[in-house]
């Protein structure tokens, strides 16, 4: 149906390695895992919007963390797999 937009919301918080360590999300996935996740969208829902939110400043993220992050966001929103994306900097929970 034209009258329904094709929009899936992935928060997938960060891309780094370390990173999805130190938020225990290592045994989800990892950015390998993100990647072609975000290809099989694309053949499987051609013309599909991806909406994803990123988290920066966690502890212990490093500048190379970061910049594979950045890297990764460049490279996918470039490539037109992702179309709307937020960045939250981290705060501890209270």
């Amino acid at each position: 149906d034209s009258r329904v937009l094709k929009y899936l919301d992935m928060p997938l918080q960060h891309v780094a390695g370390p990173i999805l360590r130190r938020m225990g999300r290592h045994h989800s996935y990892s950015r390998t895992d993100i990647e072609e996740t975000l290809r099989k969208i694309q053949c499987t829902l051609p013309g599909a919007h991806i909406r994803t939110t990123f988290m920066v400043g966690f502890p212990g993220e490093t500048e190379e963390d970061f910049q594979e992050l950045a890297d990764f966001v460049h490279q996918w929103t470039a490539s037109g797999h992702i179309h709307h994306l937020a960045v939250f900097e981290f705060s501890p929970e209270e």
